[in-house]
């Protein structure tokens, strides 16, 4: 039963299909696609890496085009859209739409044209949608990333025992755009550090954000939380693998099983990129009422008094107690 269970909620697990910008393959269908994605490229955009790797003219005008196929034999709806890529929250590159925007974004590529289209496909037809963009007169320093993006709107779900599952099928293509073959270097910074929680689990969260129009990846980034002077080492984390959209931020979480309790903290964080590296160290501070709203939000208890503490206070009160008991014979024998 369990073997069927498993086979089932993996049927219904959401399939995100499409090109991965370093060394990807062309948009295509896996098992259980609703529809497939395949770009439609012009002799100036890349044919070899099967994504939209385009170097454009300051002021032209470029085209977008893709493919569109329903693999069903009935009616569906596709929605495609223009994306800016982002950043996940395991550090991968995101090219879902409405990912969070960081302020050093200029001219994203959702700003070069227009919305959403939406077609209405029959039992396995075909059909192409174009986007134009809008190159700004001045060009633009870096790389613009982003996709093409098409998802089916319509939520396919199923449920077993205890279990409901709900998923939308998309599918995407990268789009690399330039208006200039100079490469910008990209940086790392951390834009903020607190406590909070990611996933529903307790964590310090440190912002780590490339202000650059360039995009890296496989990076290796190792966090360690300290009480602030101390050099014991209370929480920790390792990640490879990490990547930086451009202009783009995330919240590298290292997670805090038994929660913080309120005082002063400090951060080291560091990160490495092929030869780039970067270190920081970072002060932040936990208020009672902080911790009390994490602990509450997550299910978990804060450390409370160490037991040799209450030991110690139970002995101090039985000593001043039997001061009082001394203290009073004398008095009345005094007397």
């Amino acid at each position: 039963m369990k073997g069927i269970l498993m086979r089932k909620l993996m049927a219904l697990i959401g399939v995100v299909l499409g090109l991965v910008l370093a060394g990807g393959q062309p948009a295509h269908a896996a098992s259980g696609s609703r529809f497939t994605l395949t770009p439609v490229l012009s002799d100036s955009q890349s044919k070899q890496a099967g994504i939209f790797d385009i170097v454009a003219k300051p002021g032209s005008q470029v085209k977008i085009a893709g493919k569109v196929t329903n693999l069903a034999g009935s009616k569906r709806t596709v929605q495609v859209q223009i994306t800016n890529a982002g950043i996940t929250q395991s550090g991968q590159i995101d090219y879902t739409p409405g990912v969070n925007r960081d302020k050093t974004l200029k001219h994203p590529l959702t700003s070069m044209t227009a919305g959403k289209q939406t077609i209405t496909l029959a039992a396995h037809q075909s059909k192409q949608v174009t986007f134009t963009l809008n190159i700004p007169q001045k060009g633009f320093k870096g790389m613009k990333l982003g996709a093409l993006y098409a998802i089916d709107p319509q939520t396919y779900g199923g449920s077993g025992k205890g279990v409901s599952l709900s998923n939308r099928f998309s599918m995407y293509t990268a789009i690399n755009l330039r208006t200039s073959k100079k490469y910008v270097h990209p940086d790392l910074k951390i834009a903020k550090v607190r406590y909070s929680q990611q996933n529903h689990q307790a964590a310090v969260l440190a912002r780590l954000q490339n202000p650059k129009p360039e995009l890296f990846g496989q990076m290796t980034v190792t966090t360690k939380v300290t009480k602030q002077g101390s050099k014991k080492v209370l929480l920790s984390r390792t990640a490879h693998k990490q990547a930086m959209a451009p202009n783009a931020h995330y919240d590298f979480a290292t997670l805090a099983t038994d929660g913080l309790r309120a005082g002063k903290y400090t951060l080291q964080l560091d990160a490495k990129s092929g030869t780039r590296k970067w270190h920081f160290t970072r002060h932040f501070t936990v208020t009672r009422k902080q911790a009390a709203a994490i602990d509450s939000a997550t299910s978990i208890t804060t450390p409370g008094t160490p037991w040799y503490v209450w030991v110690l206070i139970g002995l101090a009160v039985v000593i001043i107690a039997l001061l009082g008991v001394i203290l009073w014979r004398r008095r009345k024998q005094q007397h």
